[in-house]
């Protein structure tokens, strides 16, 4: 939460008074963010303010595009939320190390490679290596993508703790947007049980009727997944079979990637 840094005598704000409302309104985004999604009611009682004030703010952080409701009377951060934290420099160095092995990746497979972070229950689409085919996915389609119908979406599910799986399967409906869209929870809890034990995850025809992908995670140093490498292509082309055997030049370039970030293990868990 917010902390008041006045008592530091090298602090710049010392010479300032701090607006009350601007410190309100961050400690309701950090609120916001720790318990999401959080009623009006919640953030009064919690932060020991009125609701009219707290009204005001969500108001006004709405408006600003900074928080959502998510069911009429709870609250929960944006994408603009993720795209301002995306800014700073540990995801900005991901990007950076990233990039030549998505470039080698994509020229070796002439398909477009994606490095793809999950927010929330939604993967997207922090930066992109273009293929030099003349049909293509467009840049500005399809750059959000729901877990449980995309590749990497696969890959955060497969990692994410059980308790955390299941409580996802109750939260998100599993809406066939293709023919093939696994839309039954228990034919999702194998497909993420397969993910896990290969290492990868694929998505033929799942979450567009004429787009694959293949997946791969990138870990750190912690173990974590921070992130997946990609590959994406129309399924004319990037066929289920073509697909298939891109798999092992993904994880090749996942584990590199990896290890740029201080990962020492192999490619499986």
């Amino acid at each position: 939460m917010f902390h008041d840094e006045n008592a530091s005598s090298n602090n710049r704000t010392n010479s300032y008074t701090l607006a009350a409302t601007v410190k309100k309104a961050f400690t309701i985004l950090e609120l916001i963010a720790e318990q999401q999604p959080v009623r009006a009611a919640t953030i009064a009682r919690s932060l020991n303010l009125t609701r009219g004030n707290v009204h005001r703010l969500l108001a006004t952080l709405e408006a600003l595009g900074y928080i959502e409701r998510s069911s009429g009377t709870e609250y929960r951060l944006t994408f603009k939320m993720f795209t301002l934290g995306n800014s700073i420099p540990g995801t900005r160095r991901l990007s950076e190390l990233a990039y030549p092995f998505m470039q080698q990746l994509s020229h070796a497979c002439q398909e477009n490679v994606y490095l793809v972070q999950r927010y929330d229950y939604n993967a997207i689409c922090v930066d992109e290596v273009d293929s030099l085919n003349p049909l293509t996915l467009h840049r500005d389609v399809s750059r959000t993508y729901p877990l449980y119908c995309s590749a990497s979406g696969k890959v955060y599910l497969a990692w994410m703790p059980e308790a955390e799986f299941e409580r996802y399967l109750t939260q998100v409906p599993l809406l066939p947007r293709a023919q093939r869209t696994i839309a039954d929870p228990d034919e999702l809890r194998r497909e993420r049980l397969r993910v896990l034990e290969q290492g990868y995850a694929l998505e033929l025809r799942e979450f567009s009727d004429d787009l694959n992908s293949v997946a791969a995670p990138i870990r750190d140093h912690t173990k974590a997944v921070v992130a997946t490498v990609s590959i994406s292509g129309p399924a004319i082309r990037l066929t289920d079979a073509r697909a298939r055997e891109l798999i092992p030049e993904t994880m090749r370039t996942a584990q590199e990637i990896s290890k740029t970030m201080g990962f020492a293990g192999s490619e499986k868990p």
